[in-house]
């Protein structure tokens, strides 16, 4: 450590923002405090939820800031700059702070984004960057400034999305690589601060550089109109939420979620796969949508352009997950051959 352990001010929400809490705390330096979004009522039971970085924080013994309304209005963000921090770390807080708190502290403020900056800010770079296909992000640090995800970039470092990676198994990864790098950031912030550097040296044009939305539901929604390897990407960049779903065919305003699915290019490569499968049935069609191919463990689905969607497991509303052979012991006719699901 090149300095003296710093006073850090914590924000953060998402269940990524608590895997950079924790090394925080257990290193030399001292969180005085934290700042979440507030609590929510969620389940059936209506149970007050905290953010797993409250649930650190109290643990803890770390005073906890929460307000009702955007941190932006002066008599939120005032509150903060009646304490005694060095610094302020920023990761998925999900919200824009005002440049009075951001500029507040002896070394300002500073912001854990993954993504291959100045491409993929916002708030979803991780699952945007699976739903895209990419094959490299980044896991940066930045010096924060008035605007989102623009500042001077302190460490960047590249990292490779393994062909079938989930937006789960991304932000393990990152989480797991990144502690120890946040760190080493924090232990030497005036090196680090001296050295940033500007996130586009390459003057990228404005329209690609790609701000990412915050997640709809219906983002999740399976469009057989999109090629089958877009919707496999959607799978592993929605899952847990909203995840990749359809309308249910006999239940109204409910949703049959996709668990397990894979691309295939053709339906003649499904027929190779399964030219000794005695138990592969199949019609003729050319409308996306249709059920096309079934096995006794699986079903395919007939998207854009002849490509085609294997489907071996699903959860039907307030169930859990089912490999489809199980399940059509009790639903014979769920996604039966020759079916649409765009007749739904």
């Amino acid at each position: 450590m090149t300095n003296t352990p710093l006073k850090v001010l914590f924000a953060g929400t998402a269940d990524f923002s608590a895997t950079f809490l924790e090394p925080i705390i257990q290193s030399e330096h001292q969180v005085i405090g934290v700042v979440t979004q507030p609590d929510k009522v969620s389940g059936r039971g209506k149970k007050v939820q905290m953010t797993k970085v409250k649930e650190i924080a109290v643990a803890h013994d770390i005073p906890v800031y929460q307000f009702n309304s955007s941190l932006r209005h002066p008599e939120n963000y005032q509150e903060l700059l009646k304490l005694d921090f060095d610094i302020m770390v920023v990761v998925a807080f999900g919200d824009i702070l005002p440049i009075e708190l951001i500029d507040f502290p002896k070394y300002k403020s500073i912001n854990v984004h993954p993504s291959l900056l100045p491409f993929g800010r916002g708030a979803s770079p991780v699952q945007n960057t699976i739903a895209s296909g990419d094959q490299t992000t980044a896991f940066c640090i930045i010096k924060m400034d008035a605007t989102l995800d623009t500042g001077d970039i302190l460490y960047r470092e590249e990292v490779d999305i393994a062909p079938k990676e989930t937006s789960e198994t991304l932000f393990a990864k990152l989480s797991q690589m990144g502690g120890p790098i946040l760190i080493k950031v924090l232990d030497n912030i005036e090196q680090y601060l001296a050295n940033a550097k500007p996130q586009d040296p390459l003057n990228v044009p404005e329209p690609k550089k790609t701000y990412t939305r915050k997640i709809k539901k219906e983002y999740g929604r399976l469009d057989p109109e999109l090629e089958a390897i877009v919707l496999e990407r959607k799978l592993r960049a929605y899952t847990p939420w909203p995840g990749l779903f359809f309308a249910h065919p006999e239940q109204e305003n409910q949703d049959i979620k996709v668990i397990e699915a894979q691309a295939f290019t053709s339906l003649e490569e499904v027929k190779q796969l399964h030219a000794t499968n005695n138990k592969f049935d199949l019609v003729a069609s050319q409308t996306p949508g249709t059920i096309v191919a079934q096995t006794d463990k699986a079903v395919y689905l007939l998207c854009a352009n002849n490509t085609v969607l294997e489907i071996t497991s699903l959860q039907l509303p307030g169930k859990k997950p089912t490999d489809l052979k199980s399940l059509r012991n009790g639903y014979p006719n769920l996604l039966a051959l020759g079916s649409n699901l765009k007749n739904n």
